[in-house]
């Protein structure tokens, strides 16, 4: 043991520590690593013949070969999805740009302001025609009422009927046809704005009242 160890004290404890000899505390497969004998001496102010010793081993750490394949896998995994994500973009810009892939930032802003542009100018073209089909559909038949009953005591069944026929804002016709022994009547009445500018019998009101809920 080499004398020029100086002991250290730190907390009343007395510690020396000694390089142990490869044949003491190095077994044949560890002489690589380093280790270290650390003796405890207690101070005479202690309780005599309380003494411990133990050994400290260091080792380098190396990364096991599933933590290998792990890694491996997730940076596999990274990459996949990254090309996924550059074919999806590629694919939109080709489909965004008539299957031409802009080559610079100034060519794909000035693309997408064609594009805007001529969208802006295809929908202006479209306004009017709207407007046109949407007052079409205004006056086009839209509500329909219809009801059978029959008006005589001598017929048997509802050979009648009367039907009401609006458009969105309530302007259209009713039509009555009354059956009986004698012959088939047919009556049209007109309706403006829900208010029929003839007569109208109870079943007629009634055939006008659905439609105009519809």
């Amino acid at each position: 043991m080499s004398s020029n160890l100086t002991p250290a004290v730190s907390n009343g404890i007395e510690k020396t520590v000694i390089p142990a000899t490869v044949s003491e505390a190095c077994p044949p497969k560890f002489c690589s690593a380093k280790f270290w004998q650390v003796r405890i001496h207690p101070l005479p102010s202690h309780k005599a013949g309380r003494e411990a010793a133990f050994d400290v081993q260091t080792k380098h750490m190396s990364p096991t070969i599933p933590q290998i394949e792990i890694a491996l896998g997730t940076l596999i995994l990274f990459f996949l999805a990254f090309g996924y994500f550059l074919y999806d973009t590629r694919k939109k810009l080709v489909r965004l740009f008539l299957n031409k892939v802009p080559e610079s930032h100034e060519e794909f802003l000035s693309q997408i302001v064609r594009h805007v542009e001529r969208h802006e100018n295809n929908f202006n073209t479209l306004i009017p025609k709207i407007e046109a089909l949407e007052s079409l559909a205004n006056r086009s038949f839209q509500k329909i009422g219809f009801i059978r009953f029959n008006p005589f005591a001598d017929t048997g069944g509802d050979q009648s009927f009367s039907l009401a026929i609006l458009d969105q804002e309530n302007n259209g016709i009713i039509i009555s046809s009354l059956y009986g022994r004698e012959g088939t009547r047919v009556y049209a009445k007109a309706v403006d704005h829900g208010v029929p500018k003839q007569p109208i019998s109870g079943e007629e009101e009634e055939v006008l009242a659905r439609a105009m809920s519809k």
